[in-house]
């Protein structure tokens, strides 16, 4: 696994260096941001699929089965961003977008929609940390740690579902 870790992070760094960061969040940063999905986590996706069902008929998209899968794969994302130091070079961190991706795309949900609801995911997070006791440094790095998480999040899901509804192969823990 550590293999293709260090393949994947190489590939990334050939192909996007301009879009990446190149910052590594400090410890403290990514812990208050995991505590703020901790506490509001279940609302801020509940919220998340409020939004998508007044724009889609999700339900007669996505069956019961898929959306609990579709909701563990998010939660299991969401938990594996905030331990990795750099999420953007992290194998397990794509292959989990591209899963939900393809999930999506499979379903034919609307990504500008899932987009939308992505940013709606990120701005509550953040107004969530607006409350912690964070010294302003560490809050400006955390709106900036959520915003790179959030477009991530974008970029890769759409990737996924356009190629997947393409029919081209996706590279396996690619992003």
């Amino acid at each position: 696994m550590r293999e293709l870790e260090d393949r994947e992070v190489r590939r990334l760094r050939e192909t996007l260096p301009a879009r990446l960061p190149r910052w590594h969040p400090r410890l403290r940063v990514r812990q208050a941001v995991a505590g703020a999905i901790r506490e509001a986590g279940d609302r801020l996706l509940g919220d998340f699929y409020a939004m998508l069902r007044c724009r889609v008929d999700l339900d007669g998209l996505m069956p019961h089965p898929a959306r609990r899968h579709l909701h563990g794969l998010v939660w299991r994302w969401l938990g594996r961003v905030t331990r990795a130091e750099q999420p953007w070079f992290d194998a397990h961190s794509s292959d989990l977008l591209r899963r939900i991706g393809e999930l999506c795309g499979r379903h034919r949900v609307p990504l500008d929609t899932v987009s939308v609801g992505i940013s709606q995911f990120g701005h509550g997070l953040t107004m969530q940390l607006a409350d912690a006791t964070l010294k302003r440094a560490d809050m400006l790095a955390a709106g900036h740690y959520i915003g790179s998480l959030t477009q991530l999040a974008q970029e890769r899901l759409t990737t996924a579902a356009f190629r997947w509804s393409e029919g081209r192969p996706f590279p396996r823990n690619a992003g």
